[in-house]
This record gives C-alpha cells, sequence and structure tokens, in this order.
C-alpha cells in the first residue's frame, strides 16, 4: 500500500530543506558583498575670491563629490583649538640664512593667538621634535634659542615631508638642496594639493605678513563633515568642493582650497 501520508511529509520537508538551503546560499551572498560601515570624516577648507578670503557661507553654499558622485555632508563648526607646528631647517647650510629663520619665529610670536597648541620641529638629515605640542607659546622660543650648533650640512628637506615620497620625485635632483625654482614649485603644488598655501617672501620683514596670513587661514576655516569607507583598502578617494553664492539670480563662484583626496 502507498503511503500518502509519508510521501507528502518527506516531500515537504525536501521542500523546507532546499528552501533553507536557498535562503542560507542568499543571505551568505548578500554579507560576502556588504564591506565596513562608514565612519565620520571631516574636511577642512579655505574659501577664497581673489586675495581675499570668504566668510559667511552657509550649508547651502557647498557642494560635496566624493569620487565624481554628489555626496551628502554637514557643514561643522570647526575644531578649537587648532594645532600648528612649525618645520624649520636647522643644518650646517641654515646658518646662512639665519636671519631669515629668525624672522620667522618672531612673526610667528607676534601672530600667534592664546589657546592654539604650537609645536616645533626641525629638520637636517633628520627630523627632529624639539617641543611637543604645547600651549605655552614660550617654550617654543625656549626651545628655539637652545638649539645650538647643527651637526650635519646634509638637507633632507625632501624627507621632511616623507609621506609624500615617489609621488613628487620629478620635483627632486641628485644635489643636495633643491634649486630655489624647485624648492618654490614643489611647495606651490604640494600646497594645492592639500588645500593649503605657500607664501615666498622676498624679504626679511615680509615673514610677520605670513603668519598673520597663517592664523588668518585658521580663523576662516570650513569644516564639512559627511561619513566616507574607512582607510585601509588602498584605494585613493577624491574630493571635489563647490562653494558659490547666488548673487541677482547669478551664480557666484568661488576657489575652493582643499585636499584633492585620501587613501
Amino acid at each position: 500500500m502507498f503511503d500518502t501520508t509519508n510521501y507528502i511529509r518527506r516531500h515537504t520537508s525536501w521542500k523546507v530543506v532546499i528552501g533553507l538551503a536557498t535562503l542560507t546560499f542568499s543571505l551568505g551572498a548578500r554579507t560576502a558583498n556588504v564591506g565596513p560601515p562608514d565612519e565620520p570624516r571631516s574636511l577642512y577648507l579655505n574659501v577664497e575670491k581673489g586675495s581675499n578670503l570668504i566668510t559667511g557661507l552657509t550649508q547651502g553654499n557647498f557642494r560635496l563629490h566624493l569620487d565624481g558622485k554628489p555626496h551628502p555632508f554637514r557643514l561643522e563648526k570647526p575644531e578649537e583649538p587648532a594645532s600648528v607646528a612649525l618645520l624649520v631647517e636647522h643644518s650646517g647650510s641654515s646658518g646662512y640664512f639665519a636671519d631669515d629663520l629668525n624672522a620667522a619665529l618672531q612673526g610667528f610670536l607676534k601672530q600667534a593667538l592664546e589657546g592654539h597648541w604650537y609645536a616645533l620641529a626641525t629638520f637636517s638629515h633628520e627630523v627632529e621634535i624639539r617641543t611637543d605640542f604645547t600651549k605655552q607659546i614660550g617654550e617654543i622660543t625656549a626651545a628655539y634659542s637652545q638649539l645650538g650648533t647643527p651637526t650635519w650640512s646634509e638637507i633632507d628637506t625632501y624627507d621632511a615631508v616623507s609621506l609624500f615620497r615617489g609621488v613628487y620625485d620629478p620635483y627632486l635632483d641628485s644635489s643636495a638642496r633643491m634649486s630655489l625654482g624647485q624648492a618654490q614649485a614643489f611647495l606651490q603644488m604640494l600646497a594645492g594639493k592639500t588645500g593649503g598655501f605657500a607664501w615666498f617672501p622676498n624679504q626679511v620683514n615680509g615673514f610677520p605678513d605670513v603668519m598673520q596670513g597663517i592664523m588668518q587661514s585658521i580663523a576662516t576655516q570650513y569644516r564639512l563633515g559627511y561619513d566616507a569607507p574607512p582607510n585601509g583598502s588602498g584605494k585613493f578617494h577624491t574630493v571635489k568642493v563647490e562653494a558659490f553664492r547666488m548673487v541677482n539670480d547669478k551664480r557666484e563662484d568661488f576657489k575652493v582650497l582643499v585636499r584633492e583626496g585620501w587613501r
């Protein structure tokens, strides 16, 4: 006799097993395609028109593009206090322009605002941290005055920003010191790619104005907050920010100084 009850039970069991296997396979496939969750990031930038820094813009005046696509963001208050690091050459060759270095430090002391974090590092053959981040500006002065006689004549300017080694090699030659043209081109390019500024004072008395410009750039920064994939993928993520305002129904665009991306 054919037991229909048993047949139906076994047939139904196979359906359940197949259904569970299909469901498990589907969920497994989905899980394999899910990457690590995005993490919050901050993007600092300045906006300028000609030689003037633009302030007072709101979130509606910005557009953020990540990897070439529009990306949501938040206009946030910049973190305070700011962190400012001075990287100064200290080598046997730097004696030729000691007046310039002294003027730069004096300009810094004159323009540095209380409450921010400041650090001093020097470089010749290698980078040395002379004063870690401190809010006591006098510690920077004391550390600089105690540098003493440099022991190296070799100047590895490029190694001082070794993060960029391999990318900007065409800007260097085999000589111990960059030429003036090379140095200016390298610093201008470095500033452009990282959203910074490059100043080249022609006279010693121009350094205080440079330091004033640095402090103004910090005071007028904007901060965009957004969510993006975490570091470690090895992919370079491009960033583009537009800044504008509408004047009499016409769009007025501004230049945005912002880093080109991150890896």
